[in-house]
């Protein structure tokens, strides 16, 4: 709240979304003045849900989703809100992501296919980052420093253009958590809109969701989403060459714990289960 007040020169509003949290947040949360509506779900909706809840309440030509763990640099809003204004087309626009170390955070990225898939089961990234010129095509290892068009944004901090809303549709909440942006992009895209990606935004992305305790439910949710996604767009052959692979890629995995000594059982556990999937 305090990044965005301080870091912002467009006038602007907020909504806040509560999915039914127990952890006091909802309690401590300070707008510092900025006018504010917060909406109380009854349960966890999930991102998608919450994000529709949001959309169907904006009266702005452009809305700002912006994760609770993502907090917005000095310009951040208004690079995003400039792309948007001079590219008519841009359905949204995604701003560069940092970890909080200060190092880079992918945020513009291809769309599936069954090699990226392959890649990121096994995560060959690893090697393949040293192939020079490899990010030219791969944007998950691209420098993520020029301004262009691009198949989807990681939706943490993310501008998008409520005429495109009201033509694509709103967020598919049956995902209940990952890829719901993907799906988004996918389907804006394929409506003749526009994916920008501005690194002249830059938001630090906390990645919350993957501290220890939540790493391997959210690993496996996140599988869970990747194949509703392949079903949807792609033919059934995909899908069934997609979970060989990860059967493939969690029995790697599974073996080399023998060289891992941190929750070895709990990660065959999550495992096993994304190759039931």
């Amino acid at each position: 709240m305090r990044a965005l007040s301080e870091n912002t020169r467009s006038p602007w509003q907020l909504l806040v979304i509560d999915n039914a949290s127990s952890d006091g947040s909802l309690e401590r949360f300070d707008a510092g003045g900025v006018p504010t509506r917060i909406i109380k779900n009854t349960k966890n909706l999930g991102f998608a849900a919450g994000v529709n809840a949001a959309l169907a309440l904006v009266e702005t030509p452009f809305a700002l989703l912006l994760n609770p763990d993502a907090f917005v640099h000095a310009g951040c809003v208004d690079a995003l809100l400039e792309r948007a204004v001079t590219t008519p087309k841009a359905a949204a626009v995604g701003a560069g992501l940092r970890n909080p170390d200060g190092s880079l955070q992918p945020a513009s990225r291809n769309e599936p296919s069954p090699l990226t898939h392959l890649i990121e089961a096994f995560r060959l990234y690893r090697v393949l980052k040293y192939v020079p010129g490899i990010g030219r095509w791969y944007l998950l290892l691209s420098k993520q420093d020029a301004p262009r068009e691009v198949d989807w944004v990681v939706g943490a901090c993310m501008l998008v253009r409520l005429a495109a809303v009201s033509e694509v549709g709103p967020f598919d909440d049956r995902y209940f958590m990952y890829a719901e942006e993907l799906d988004w992009c996918v389907r804006a895209r394929r409506a003749g809109w526009q994916i920008w990606f501005e690194p002249a935004a830059v938001a630090t992305h906390r990645l919350g969701g993957s501290s220890r305790q939540n790493e391997l439910p959210l690993m496996i949710e996140s599988y869970r989403s990747m194949y509703r996604f392949y079903a949807t767009y792609y033919p059934r052959s995909w899908t069934i060459a997609a979970r060989g692979i990860t059967r493939a890629a969690m029995l790697a995995r599974s073996l080399a714990l023998v060289f891992r000594r941190d929750r070895r059982r709990a990660r065959l556990a999550a495992y096993r289960e994304i190759a039931r999937l």
